[in-house]
This record gives C-alpha cells, sequence and structure tokens, in this order.
C-alpha cells in the first residue's frame, strides 16, 4: 500500500500490507454488477483477507448474497460502500449479513449530504463533504474525490492495519475491534442518531483501544402495511 510520510502523493492507512488491485468495470458496463461479483469471487479464492467494494444499488439480489456468503466461507473480510444517494433504504451489498457498510463524513465528523444512512450502515469514515473531498490516487497522478467509495476503503485499511497487528485475530473479532473502538458521532448527528452505525473510525483507537462492550439497540419498524383481500 501506499508509503506514509515519504512527501509523495496520499499517506496510507495501512502501509504494510499487500494490494491486490481489480479492475472489475466501469459504471457504463451492462454487466457491472455481475463482473463486480466475479471480482470478488476471484479475490476470495486467491486469499484476499480483506475485499473492499466500493459499489453497490438498492436492488437486492440472491445470487450477491450468494457471492458474499462464499467469500466469507473462504476467509475474505468483506466491506462495502453505503450508497450516494442520501437515503435510508438498504443498499447491497452493504447491507447482507457479513459486510461491513461504511457511511461517509466530512472533515467535521457530520454526514456527507450524499451518504446515506440507516440500520443498515455499520460504520462511518472520512469520504469528503462540502467542497472538500479526499486526495486519491487516479489513473493520471492524484485527484480529489468524494463519496462513501472514498470511505470505505478507509475502514478496510483500518481494518487491515489492526490485523497486521494482529494476525491471528479472526474476521469477528477484527470488525469488533474497528467498530467498538469507534469515535461516536450522534451528538454531532443528531436528526440521524442510531443511523450511522457505531460512529466514525479511528485508526489509533482501533491499534490500541479497548472496543466498547455496549449493547446494541434492536429495533424492529414497520414501514408499511399491504392488504390483499379475496378480490385481490
Amino acid at each position: 500500500a501506499a508509503r506514509t510520510d515519504n512527501g509523495v502523493g496520499v499517506a496510507s492507512i495501512s502501509w504494510n500490507v499487500k494490494l491486490m488491485a481489480t479492475s472489475a468495470a466501469n459504471s457504463d458496463s451492462g454487466d457491472a454488477i455481475e463482473r463486480g461479483l466475479q471480482t470478488v469471487i476471484y479475490l476470495a479464492q486467491n486469499g484476499a483477507d480483506i475485499i473492499n467494494m466500493s459499489w453497490g444499488s438498492e436492488a437486492y439480489s440472491r445470487v450477491q448474497q450468494d457471492v458474499m456468503e462464499y467469500a466469507q466461507a473462504l476467509g475474505s473480510l468483506l466491506v462495502s460502500s453505503a450508497g450516494n444517494e442520501s437515503s435510508d433504504e438498504l443498499h447491497y451489498p452493504s447491507s447482507l449479513p457479513g459486510v461491513v457498510s461504511v457511511a461517509s463524513v466530512g472533515s467535521t465528523d457530520r454526514l456527507a449530504l450524499y451518504s446515506n444512512r440507516g440500520l443498515g450502515v455499520d460504520i462511518a469514515a472520512p469520504g469528503g463533504g462540502g467542497l472538500r473531498g479526499l486526495l486519491s490516487t487516479t489513473p493520471s497522478g492524484y485527484g480529489s474525490k468524494q463519496g462513501t467509495s472514498m470511505a470505505s476503503p478507509i475502514v478496510a485499511g483500518v481494518l487491515a492495519l489492526v490485523k497486521s497487528q494482529h494476525p491471528g485475530w479472526t474476521n469477528d473479532r477484527l470488525v469488533e475491534q474497528v467498530l467498538g473502538t469507534a469515535l461516536l458521532i450522534d451528538d454531532i448527528n443528531p436528526e440521524y442518531s442510531g443511523q450511522i452505525g457505531s460512529g466514525r473510525v479511528d485508526a489509533a483507537n482501533a491499534v490500541t483501544g479497548v472496543p466498547s462492550t455496549a449493547t446494541p439497540e434492536l429495533q424492529l419498524l414497520i414501514e408499511d402495511v399491504t392488504v390483499n383481500d379475496a378480490t385481490g
């Protein structure tokens, strides 16, 4: 991954790990989701410890869930962007079981206007907000980018950093450590309380802190009811 403190380009979250960079498809490809899923299979089969998925939609599919379960069965930890629709609807694959869903916040820890939120979100990370983005590598050099697609790999990087420190930990323990040491930001985002997951990821706290043991609040919400009688 990117070297840090060398005066060149970007600073990496986890500079002592190796990247398996794959290109699945661009957003205009008719088979973008299919090729994305094929890439997840490829990465899992080739030993990727952590797989970042900066893509998705609000459309659920059983094949998508099968691929996630297959990758997890092979030992991969899955991280995905929560989506940029400014919605609280479920987003996939980020809302699938076992996938860490990442929302985006700006430099003040306010939820980005474009970021999805809701009960499907597990954690937030810097992804750019307002006029400020994150410096990123691009095909031609470096550029400023915004989106939950930028926030998701930050969480993946923190998970990789903790794994490099504790290579024997299970994926569940890695997730517990990173989510359980996140910085609470509900007070900064009162209108989205309970919809930003465990808070904003904190790399230093993830490496040195003790995860919170607070019991998550379980909520069941009935959003809509449709009655079909004998006449249809």
